[in-house]
């Protein structure tokens, strides 16, 4: 966990939804009552809906999705804890070296900006 992580949240409503040809949808009400439980994370989770697709022949497309809240970072953070993501990054031999930042000094004592 990133130390000192906060996050802002809002609601929001938007949807997405593509279908190409010979594609057909299929929606169910399930009412309030219908609880689904997640069988890889065993979360449970309340099924007001179902959604089924047919796709008639083998190029068939659908994309669908809905979006009911954004998740925002705390916009000084990753200014705040540059340190421990490089820190992070080298362990995972996830950081090349020209991302690397320059040393500090105590001429530049910040990382910030680069």
């Amino acid at each position: 966990m990133i130390p000192e992580l906060t996050t802002t949240s809002r609601p929001v409503s938007q949807q997405w939804s593509v279908m190409s040809k010979h594609v057909s949808r299929q929606e169910t009400d399930l009412g309030a009552d219908a609880t689904v439980v997640d069988p890889d994370t065993g979360t449970k989770v309340n099924a007001e809906v179902t959604v089924s697709w047919s796709l008639e022949r083998s190029e068939s497309l659908i994309s669908e999705f809905a979006v009911t809240s954004e998740e925002f970072l705390d916009p000084g953070l990753l200014t705040r804890q540059i340190e421990w993501l490089e820190q992070i990054a080298d362990r995972q031999n996830m950081r090349a070296s020209r991302f690397r930042c320059p040393s500090r000094t105590p001429s530049r004592p910040s990382t910030a900006g680069c």
